[in-house]
């Protein structure tokens, strides 16, 4: 059987060894929701028959990020600043089983595109354990048609990222850009409709991603930790990509404006390596997401 799901793939690429069994865990009750940031422990891979547990690298930021509504996940290359796969869209979860709608997903070739992933979800000492199939598919000659070929499945332990006590909970959720300004008293601007552009807050982190409308090109993405304390809303940006951007590694203080639905923010300082720097403008408008 042969793997296609770049999670896997990208792991067992640069993993050399490390393995444990889960067979002296218990299970424990499942949460009613899963919204918040979650960091990959360890998964399952075909090769090793699906037996033992592969532990995930140090040097490898893998995170899966929830809302209420969404979802996305990040495999990305701390000492050589690559994201080396991203995946989300839409979710939903009845307590047993979960489920993943792929709106979205790099690389762009991948057939998982589209995809509704069907995964079982159980919760071993506080871990969340879910398993599922992905579909392989291949363009038959004959018929001309795009065609199932085989399946490759996906077992993985994730913990989740405790939220910060201090953290306001108003503004997970997520949501949609409305409009920004390029410049200080620039006029206000907009993105083309075939241009989604999302941002996914949970209580311990952020993830925006900006993509065409088909899901299949992701031109920009970032993630990090932050704190907002009911007025101030600070960025730890762990990630950009496109890699080499000046403001990985940096944190961002903004201020702005929330209410139940609009959010205005705007870059107040930016401190990387202790010392503030010249930073991009940002001047942004944001409305949260509805659900249809």
């Amino acid at each position: 059987m042969k793997s296609i799901f770049i999670l896997a793939v990208a792991s067992i690429c640069v993993l050399a060894s490390g393995c444990s069994s889960d067979s002296s865990k218990e299970s424990t009750a499942a949460p009613k929701s899963l919204v918040g940031t979650w960091e990959l422990v360890s998964y399952m891979s075909d090769s090793s028959g699906g037996k033992t547990w592969i532990d995930h690298p140090s040097n490898i930021l893998y995170q899966k990020h929830l809302t209420p509504t969404h979802f996305t996940w990040i495999s990305y290359q701390k000492d050589n600043d690559q994201l080396v796969g991203m995946g989300g869209g839409t979710y939903t979860y009845d307590g047993e089983n979960y489920v993943e709608n792929i709106e979205f997903f790099l690389p762009a070739t991948s057939s998982i595109l589209g995809q509704k992933i069907n995964f079982t979800a159980d919760f071993v000492n506080g871990e969340w354990h879910h398993r599922g199939f992905v579909k392989d598919f291949e363009f038959d000659v004959e018929s001309a048609e795009t065609i199932a070929v085989d399946s490759s499945r996906i077992e993985e332990m994730w913990r989740k990222v405790p939220a910060v006590a201090k953290n306001d909970s108003s503004l997970v959720g997520t949501w949609e850009l409305v409009s920004y300004h390029e410049k200080e008293g620039g006029p206000e601007m907009s993105y083309p409709g075939f241009v989604k552009y999302m941002k996914l807050v949970t209580p311990s982190h952020f993830v925006w991603i900006q993509y065409n409308d088909d899901g299949d090109y992701i031109s920009g993405a970032g993630t990090g930790s932050i704190i907002y304390d009911g007025k101030t809303y600070t960025e730890n940006v762990a990630m950009i990509h496109p890699s080499g951007h000046t403001l990985t590694g940096a944190t961002i203080t903004f201020g702005g404006v929330v209410n139940a639905n609009r959010w205005t923010l705007y870059a107040e300082k930016t401190v990387k390596g202790g010392r503030q720097i010249d930073s991009v403008y940002i001047d942004e408008t944001w409305a949260r997401f509805k659900k249809q």
